[in-house]
Parts: structure tokens; C-alpha cells; sequence
């Protein structure tokens, strides 16, 4: 197993970190004590403490955007097929996000926090990548087959983000069952509101 380089070492921490404290009581010592390094070092790496907690969220977003980049949309004959399309590509993201505990809960921090507002222009860029190749296909899928009609798009993507993350934290924290009835209870509970579009 490749050993984690000192970045990939801050990265973690601070992800764990946060996800256990939260964004509020986030200081580097805290990662300092964690990763037993100086706070010079972690300067050194990422110069302010919202540059790091920047690099964290960016890290977790564009491994939730590698999950869609290969992804092709495929020829769709029916409405069960596209049902059973988005079902798969959903399921796909719910899952990373459940199996990814610490940075599910670290990224939906961040992006619930005022440093995401003050992310600076040229780095917002590069910032939404989140869930790209997912919101690529839903576009193709919805010009398609007429799925958002008059709604902006805006809404269909901070609904699919927001309610999914908030239900994958649920699952995360223990308080809503880590099982595949329960995967699917909350595809229903998201695809009841898709359908109304």
C-alpha cells in the first residue's frame, strides 16, 4: 500500500477533524498534534488555513467528478431504462458518499460554510467540478426526454446535491440503516420529487 505523502497526510487530518469538531473549531494545531508536524510545515504546504481547507474540499470534488468523467450516456428506449439509468448513476454517487464517511462529511461542512463564498474567483473555477459528469449526462438525458421542462436546472442540482447529502450524512452518523433497503428508500424519496418535473 503507497505510504501517504506529508500534503496527502495535512489533507486527511483535516478532514477528520472537521468532520468529528467541525468547520467552526478548526485550528492547524489540530493537525499539527494530529499528523505530529510543525504548523511551519503546514504553512510551508498551503500558506493560509483557508487555502488547506480549500485543497480538502477540492480533493473530495473532483473525486466525486472522476466518478462521472468515463460515464456515457446510453441509448434509452423506454421509461424504465431511463429510470433505471438515473437510478444507477445516483446510486453510484450515494454510495461514494457513504463509503467515504469522514470526507462526506467534511465536504458537506465546507460547502455549508462562509469559506466557500470566499473562495477566491479564479479557484471557484476550478471549484465545480463537483458533480460535473453526473449534471453533463442529466442535461443530455433531460434535452432528451423533456424531463426539466420549464424548471431551472439550478434547482435540479442543489436538490439532487442537498437532499442526497443530507440523507448520506444520516446513514454516515447511524441514524438512518447502512443497508441496500435503505439505499433504495431514499432513491424513492429522491426520484418521487424528480418525477414531479
Amino acid at each position: 500500500m503507497k505510504q501517504k505523502t506529508k500534503k496527502e497526510m495535512f489533507l486527511d487530518a483535516t478532514m477528520r477533524i472537521v468532520a468529528k469538531n467541525g468547520m467552526l473549531s478548526f485550528s492547524m494545531r489540530q493537525v499539527t498534534n494530529e499528523t505530529g508536524t510543525s504548523e511551519a510545515l503546514i504553512y510551508r504546504h498551503y500558506t493560509t488555513k483557508e487555502n488547506l481547507l480549500f485543497q480538502c474540499f477540492q480533493s473530495v470534488d473532483q473525486q466525486i467528478a472522476s466518478l462521472f468523467t468515463e460515464e456515457k450516456m446510453s441509448v434509452i428506449h423506454s421509461e424504465k431504462e431511463l429510470y433505471e439509468y438515473i437510478r444507477s448513476l445516483w446510486m453510484k454517487y450515494f454510495t461514494f458518499l457513504v463509503q467515504n464517511d469522514y470526507k462526506t462529511l467534511y465536504y458537506f461542512e465546507y460547502r455549508d460554510s462562509p469559506y466557500i463564498v470566499n473562495v477566491p474567483e479564479h479557484e471557484t473555477l476550478s471549484a465545480h467540478t463537483y458533480f460535473k459528469g453526473f449534471v453533463d449526462i442529466f442535461k443530455a438525458i433531460s434535452q432528451e426526454h423533456h424531463i426539466l421542462n420549464e424548471i431551472n436546472e439550478n434547482y435540479l442540482w442543489t436538490y439532487i446535491l442537498d437532499v442526497t447529502g443530507l440523507f448520506a450524512k444520516r446513514v454516515i452518523r447511524g441514524e438512518l440503516p447502512k443497508d441496500k433497503e435503505s439505499y433504495e428508500n431514499v432513491w424513492r424519496l429522491i426520484y418521487s420529487g424528480l418525477s414531479c418535473l
